[in-house]
Formats: structure tokens, C-alpha cells, sequence
């Protein structure tokens, strides 16, 4: 059974370089993505953990720096995010 010339028409035709373009921005986003988180969670729970051993205290500032961790991975989610929408949407706004 051969498809109908109408079929062939709607079909979109994807560009390659267009594609390798996209899958580029989104490696180099995602590795971008990767060390911030890597620094925004590491420092303040090393810190913290640090900090409890000098003091002799207990899980205070390790939990403390959990929770400026987690508040820094939201901020580096939500800007990379904004980061990948297309140009379209950002000039909406």
C-alpha cells in the first residue's frame, strides 16, 4: 500500500542541522546545569557538616546548610529553565 500524496504533504520535514543545533544547546545546558548544582548543594553541606564538628554541636548546621541547599537548587532549576524556553516565549513577556 503506498501513501497518498496528501500524507507526504502534511508530513513536517525536520532540518539535521536544526536537530544537532537543539541537542548541542541542550548538553551544554545540562552540563551548566550540573556543576551549579554540584557547588549550590556541596559547599553548604560540607560547611555545615564542618561546622557541627568544630563546635561539637549536633546536626544543626548540617540541616541548616541541607536547607540553603535545597533553596539553591530551586533558584539553578528555575534559571536554566528560563534559560531553555524559546525565544518566542521570552519575548512575550
Amino acid at each position: 500500500m503506498t501513501p497518498s500524496p496528501a500524507v507526504e504533504q502534511t508530513q513536517p520535514k525536520i532540518d539535521p542541522k536544526a536537530v544537532s543545533s537543539a541537542q548541542s544547546a541542550f548538553f551544554v545546558a545540562v552540563f551548566n546545569m550540573s556543576w551549579q548544582l554540584a557547588i549550590v548543594v556541596l559547599l553548604p553541606l560540607i560547611g555545615g557538616s564542618q561546622i557541627d564538628k568544630s563546635l561539637g554541636t549536633s546536626p544543626i548546621f548540617t540541616l541548616l546548610g541541607f536547607a540553603i541547599a535545597l533553596g539553591g537548587m530551586a533558584i539553578v532549576v528555575m534559571r536554566q529553565i528560563k534559560s531553555l524556553e524559546p525565544s518566542k516565549a521570552r519575548s512575550k513577556k
